[in-house]
C-alpha cells in the first residue's frame, strides 16, 4: 500500500477529526508510530521482517578525497554515499542492514566501523574482502569488488522510508511531494498504528508536531 493511501484511510477513519492535519504531518506521525514500535520488537530481541526493509536500488557512491578523514592513512580503495544516509533502525541486535553490497543482490558487503578497520584490513583471510560502514552521515565501502564502483544496493530499516527511498538515482522526486510510494509496513501494524491514533493520541501528537515545526523557524 501506498503512503498516499495510507493517509487517505486514516484521515477517513477519523472524520472530521481529521481536519486539523496537512498529509505531511500525518506522514510524520506515521513515521512516528512505526519506528517506535519497531524500535520495542529490537528491544525484546526480535529480528525485523523483510517487508520493512525494502531494498533501495541505484545508490551513488563516490571515490574518496585525499583529505576525507576516513581512511585517509589506509593503503585502500574508498568509496562513499554521495548522499547523506537517514537514520537507520537496525534490523537486528547483531546487524545495522539487512543487505549492502553489489546492485545484483548476489554479494554483501561485510559490516565494520571505523575503528574496527584498521585491525580488519590486515586479517589473513578477510582483509581485501569489501566492508562498509558508517561515519557521519555517510556509508562508506573499502575494497570494493570493482575497482570502479558507481552504485550500491541498500536494504535496511529506516526511520523515514520515504527520505531513504530518495537514495536512489532514478527516484520520482514528486513522490516527496504526493507521497505514492509504496510504504514499508505491514498491515498488522498498520492496524496498530491506526488503532492508537484512534485511541485518543492525536492530540498530544499535533501539540508535538506545533511544538517540532516552531523549533525549526
Amino acid at each position: 500500500m501506498t503512503l498516499k493511501e495510507i493517509i487517505y484511510n486514516l484521515k477517513d477513519s477519523l472524520g472530521s477529526d481529521a481536519e486539523e492535519l496537512t498529509n505531511r504531518q500525518y506522514k510524520f506521525i506515521i513515521d512516528y508510530y512505526r519506528a517506535k514500535l519497531l524500535q520495542q520488537r529490537l528491544e525484546k530481541g526480535k529480528p525485523l521482517a523483510p517487508v520493512f526493509a525494502p531494498a533501495l536500488h541505484n545508490i551513488k557512491v563516490v571515490e574518496i578525497e585525499e583529505d576525507d578523514p576516513a581512511c585517509s592513512n589506509f593503503d585502500c580503495t574508498v568509496y562513499k554515499t554521495e548522499k547523506d544516509i537517514p537514520a537507520i533502525i537496525p534490523y537486528s541486535l547483531s546487524t545495522s542492514l539487512l543487505y549492502l553490497g553489489s546492485t545484483d543482490g548476489h554479494l554483501a558487503f561485510q559490516e565494520t566501523s571505523f575503528q574496527a578497520l584498521p585491525m580488519e584490513l590486515y586479517a589473513k583471510f578477510t582483509g581485501q574482502q569489501a566492508k562498509w560502514f558508517m561515519l557521519g552521515d555517510k556509508i562508506y565501502v573499502v575494497n570494493p569488488p570493482d575497482e570502479q564502483i558507481d552504485y550500491i544496493t541498500i536494504q535496511g530499516v529506516f526511520e523515514d522510508p520515504l527520505q531513504a527511498a530518495a537514495l536512489c538515482e532514478d527516484f520520482d522526486k514528486s513522490c516527496l511531494r504526493n507521497f505514492d510510494f509504496e510504504y514499508p509496513i505491514s498491515g498488522a501494524m498498520l492496524d496498530t498504528i491506526y488503532k492508537l491514533i484512534r485511541d485518543g493520541e492525536l492530540q498530544g501528537l499535533i501539540k508535538e508536531i506545533d511544538e517540532d515545526e516552531s523549533s525549526e523557524r
